[in-house]
């Protein structure tokens, strides 16, 4: 079996938040949770594609000192007016969020003479969009695609193709997460009349 060789790690570029997250990073001034209500496949995205991306998203927040994944000794969510207080005593921002999986593509191409092989691509988009809780106002959204291109050879294992799947979607759902994330630090949501 021949070794994967990443030829190419395109459209995962630095953004803003990506340069940001390179640096020294700092507590956060205030944390996330993240309540995934859905996972919406695009047209030609598996239902086993959308599931590994379902698990990578929860994996990926679940790694970041910006996001909590459990609200312990929170009130229900149903009592909005302790809810409320409970994240603002504990600097928390709460959203519920669908996760788009736009774009899953895999295509097989045949390698340029002389060399004997094939290359798999992968091509990925995801989008998040949310609104916070326990309002229903203020959204969070961020956009992230990433393309990769592998060098299999002459057959392609089940597990080559998902380390391939696994990486487009890593870059694409991080790509995604620092858009969010830095959109929320930039900019606060204006104060409410009461």
């Amino acid at each position: 079996m021949r070794s994967l060789w990443i030829v190419a790690l395109a459209l995962v570029v630095s953004s803003p938040a990506v340069a940001l997250a390179k640096g020294k990073a700092a507590a956060p001034k205030e944390r996330y949770y993240i309540m995934l209500d859905k996972v919406t496949p695009g047209k030609d995205v598996t239902a086993d594609d959308a599931d590994m991306a379902k698990t990578m998203f929860l994996e990926l927040l679940g790694k970041r000192p910006e996001f909590v994944m459990t609200l312990e000794g929170a009130p229900p969510m149903d009592d909005l007016v302790n809810l409320s207080a409970y994240l603002k005593k504990n600097k928390i921002r709460a959203f519920k969020v669908e996760l788009k999986v736009d774009k899953f593509s895999k295509t097989l191409t045949p390698q340029v003479a002389p060399k004997k092989g094939q290359v798999l691509a992968v091509d990925v988009n995801v989008s998040i969009m949310g609104n916070d809780v326990p309002e229903g106002s203020w959204a969070i959204t961020g956009a992230g695609d990433a393309s990769i291109a592998a060098e299999v050879g002459k057959k392609v294992t089940p597990k080559v193709e998902a380390n391939v799947a696994k990486e487009a979607l890593t870059g694409a759902l991080t790509k995604a997460v620092d858009q969010a994330v830095f959109k929320l630090t930039s900019q606060k949501p204006a104060a409410l009349k009461k």
